[in-house]
């Protein structure tokens, strides 16, 4: 009896420990994938202050050459592009870089790449990927103010991190036909676009991370109308005008010369429009310049308009008289009944300014520019103003082959006094009080460098010059005028606020302006900012 008790004390002693085992066994399992689950927690977040740092990078880089977009892409002195001064120069061209590491093939497309440039701190080639010279300064005080590069992530728990950013330029070319693409030396366009590659890294931490975007010009400065003349008021063509069409301003192959919605009229002499196809007697397009001193361009077989013969290219409201109907549509614009001819709910198309110009000098529906901007009070000279254009100028007589860009030739401005910080100043009520009656004397302007130019008033062309871009004259009164009494001709257009007489012997050849030389300095005020769609989690990839 006393032996079975001690036999039955042993198995349960066994079954005990074999439980103690098991209880064991599933002790260690959860702790082991508690820690597990702890690592992968920390990892992750680790992970995530990485991938924090190097957005936080790629934005700095954003802004670093926000702050710099006037010098990224020209060869003038003091730009990055600019090889006479070493000390400035900041890119080099990808072309020839084979080492995959390097930031150059952030860019996959062999044929892109090789005419895409790469930032370089001096300026000076370099192929080493681990090279510190391909990083942007982000960390000097004269780039930032001190604490703006991020050093530490993670909070109180500050996290060593360690952040570098790198950029490749494409300087887009803009042809007259195909697909825009980069080019080291484009010949037409502005834009620009930047891809920056940011990368960051937690010492001791086994984090890392790597975004990349691209940021660009969201816009050129190219204000050419849809077609050659375009007036607010009636267009009166008395002289031996020749008016060349936009070849697709109502559509691919539909071609406009003129549009108003008023009457285009004007019976005397021999006005008249015609093809650029004609006017080129079947010379290249890329002749279009040497008209009237080599090739002798003229409208001759393929006339659309003419004396009071008006053609399907002239878009105007006249009582369905001519060979289209009254049009439906013009900026700020209201048809016989006073229904208006824009779109109501886009505020940036209430008159010919806002529809060039693309911003809203009204506060809204109507067509009166507001006098309540600051500093210049009168809101489309602000507007100006903040797009770049040059303002220093009283009259014309700057102008010249040579020009190119943005400029604002006003008339007078009526001034009041204004108590401004507890000191009485002379501002601007945004009052026109004159004209400013242009006259320049030349050529203005090149095929290769246009001009864009916005007047009060009037605008007068000189006795012989050739003017290659856009002239913009406006009015608040509806009285700007355009007198054309000279022998040269405008490759461009021609906005105007209000009516114009057009005298003299002129030809307006369509052509799209856009204003300066792709070697020349981006303005201070060009949008510039990041591409949708263009963010990856990799330097590399689609």
């Amino acid at each position: 009896m006393s032996f079975r008790r001690k036999q039955q004390g042993a198995a349960t002693l066994f079954i005990t420990m074999v439980i103690l085992m098991i209880l064991g066994l599933l002790v260690f399992g959860s702790a082991a994938v508690g820690m597990f689950e702890q690592r992968t927690a920390t990892n992750d977040n680790r992970a995530q202050l990485a991938h924090q740092a190097a957005e936080y990078a790629l934005n700095l880089g954003g802004e670093y050459i926000k702050a710099n977009v006037s010098k990224i892409s020209t060869t003038s002195a003091g730009g990055w592009l600019d090889a006479t001064t070493p000390a400035n120069k900041r890119w080099q061209s990808c072309a020839g870089i084979t080492n995959t590491a390097h930031p150059c093939f952030a860019e996959r497309d062999a044929t892109r790449r090789a005419q895409m440039y790469y930032f370089t701190s001096d300026g000076t080639a370099v192929t080493d990927p681990t090279s510190t010279k391909l990083n942007l300064p982000l960390s000097t005080s004269t780039t930032f103010p001190t604490g703006a590069k991020l050093t530490t992530v993670g909070g109180t728990a500050a996290y060593t991190a360690n952040t570098t950013v790198r950029a490749l330029m494409c300087r887009v070319e803009e042809p007259d036909t195909g697909v825009p693409d980069c080019a080291l030396s484009p010949t037409s366009g502005r834009r620009v676009a930047v891809m920056l590659v940011a990368t960051s890294s937690l010492p001791g931490e086994s984090a890392a991370a790597q975004v990349k975007e691209t940021w660009g010009t969201l816009a050129t400065k190219s204000y050419s109308a849809s077609t050659p003349l375009v007036a607010s008021g009636v267009v009166d063509l008395n002289g031996n005008w020749t008016v060349v069409s936009a070849p697709n301003a109502g559509g691919f192959g539909v071609a406009a010369s003129i549009w108003s919605p008023n009457n285009v009229s004007g019976t005397s002499a021999a006005w008249k429009t015609c093809t650029r196809d004609d006017y080129l007697n079947g010379n290249d397009l890329s002749l279009l310049q040497q008209c009237g001193n080599t090739i002798g361009c003229t409208c001759d077989s393929e006339v659309l308009s003419q004396k009071a013969t008006e053609g399907i290219d002239v878009l105007d409201v006249d009582g369905n008289t001519g060979a289209l109907p009254d049009i439906t549509f013009f900026p700020g614009g209201v048809d016989a009944l006073g229904n208006r001819m824009d779109d109501p709910a886009d505020f940036t198309d209430d008159n010919l300014f806002e529809w060039i110009f693309g911003v809203d000098v009204t506060g809204g529906n109507g067509t009166e520019v507001l006098k309540t901007c600051t500093p210049k009070a009168n809101c489309a000279d602000q507007a100006l103003e903040d797009l770049g254009f040059d303002f220093s100028h009283p009259d014309c007589s700057f102008l010249n082959s040579t020009s190119s860009g943005l400029f604002y030739v006003r008339g007078g401005r009526e001034t009041a006094e204004k108590e401004i910080d507890g000191e009485k100043v002379m501002v601007e009520t945004g009052v026109i009080t004159s004209d400013s009656n242009c006259a320049p004397a030349g050529d203005v302007g090149s095929p290769a460098n246009c001009v864009v130019l916005v007047v009060d008033g009037a605008y007068t062309f000189g006795h012989k010059g050739n003017f290659y871009g856009t002239i913009f004259v406006r009015s608040e009164d509806d009285s700007a005028q355009v007198f054309g009494n000279a022998n040269g001709a405008v490759f461009g257009s021609i906005i105007l606020e209000g009516g114009g007489t057009f005298n003299g012997t002129m030809d307006l050849v369509y052509d799209e302006c856009d204003a300066g030389n792709p070697d020349s300095p981006l303005s201070e005020s060009t949008r510039f900012g990041r591409l949708p769609g263009s963010w990856l989690d990799s330097a590399t990839g689609i």
